[in-house]
């Protein structure tokens, strides 16, 4: 039985536009990932404006290669630095959750970390490292397992042994299951906070999964703000850091608000336009924008932009 391509695609319109996230994917792999937020918010806005001008073709191209964007975030696969004869060393920041300590003395701490490595433009997800803590005596911190931290490291693969007085350090990666050695000290530990309770329904531990694709979208520099804007998490964000906003009068950006839930819902709006009904539409819009808002907890601006926004598409689907 011959399968007639054309006549599928030109039956099924979705499928066709699907044929356009392999694009979104491959541009995700191609370009640098903090410009990967700025681009899906442009494709939104233009397939937003595509919309209004009802030009729905476009739009949807312009959805699904977002789509694509996003899922080039978890196909990104970590490359392994080659092991070397050298001692070389790269800077880099390493956030992640403590799985193990293997050493905790006043003054060294050995852990394994399972986070993000982030060295200059290049951020790798999921990575875990051997990381050697060094400080003055009696003045390093009490690591435990499942903390976070989020620290400034000197990060190498490792190294192949050259003299007898060498230490093996393959069997010792492969030992403490790691791809990567890392060292730093007390001073240079930006940030360290004991991991939140384990999720008790399915709307945390999805909060959790969400806190995790932020990460791997973004770098360890940049997460704590976006975790904030967009899930409320308010632990990540250093005090001074929110000092540095209050002074600037913006700290709102950083509180759930209207503003926060009009561009979620914008981007929902777009992908659920392309239901016909508007009951179906205002039924799905309203479940999907209090879904958001248990994940992010109920917080009271987000209850009153909630009820804004139901009572919006109430009086614009009669």
């Amino acid at each position: 039985m011959q399968i007639n391509l054309n006549r599928i695609l030109n039956r099924n319109p979705i499928l066709k536009l699907l044929l356009f996230v392999p694009i979104g994917i491959s541009i995700g792999f191609i370009i640098p990932h903090q410009f990967l937020f700025p681009i899906l918010i442009a494709l939104s806005i233009f397939a937003l404006i595509f919309l209004l001008f009802k030009q729905r073709t476009p739009s949807y191209i312009l959805i699904t290669i977002a789509i694509g964007l996003i899922l080039s975030v978890n196909f990104r696969h970590f490359k392994l630095l080659s092991t070397t004869d050298k001692f070389q060393e790269v800077k880099g920041k390493i956030y992640g959750k403590i799985t193990e300590v293997f050493a905790s003395e006043p003054d060294f701490a050995s852990v394994r970390i399972v986070g993000t490595i982030s060295l200059g433009n290049q951020t790798y997800n999921d990575v875990p490292v051997l990381l050697k803590i060094y400080s003055k005596k009696d003045t390093l911190r009490k690591f435990r397992a499942n903390a976070k931290i989020l620290a400034i490291a000197s990060i190498r693969p490792p190294r192949r042994t050259n003299l007898p007085t060498d230490i093996a350090e393959i069997p010792l990666a492969l030992s403490h299951e790691v791809l990567l050695f890392a060292r730093t000290s007390n001073d240079l530990i930006i940030r360290f906070w004991e991991s939140p309770v384990k999720a008790e329904n399915i709307f945390a531990r999805l909060r959790e999964k969400l806190e995790s694709n932020l990460n791997k979208m973004f770098s360890a520099e940049y997460f704590p703000y976006f975790d904030e804007m967009l899930l409320g998490n308010k632990q990540l964000l250093e005090g001074e850091q929110r000092d540095k906003f209050a002074i600037t009068g913006i700290s709102h950006l950083l509180s759930i608000s209207g503003f926060h839930f009009g561009i979620v819902f914008a981007i929902v709006f777009a992908l659920f336009s392309i239901f016909p009904n508007k009951w179906v539409r205002f039924v799905l819009l309203s479940l999907f924008m209090f879904f958001y808002l248990c994940i992010i907890d109920f917080p009271p601006s987000g209850i009153r932009a909630f009820i804004m926004i139901v009572a919006f598409l109430y009086a614009n689907t009669l």
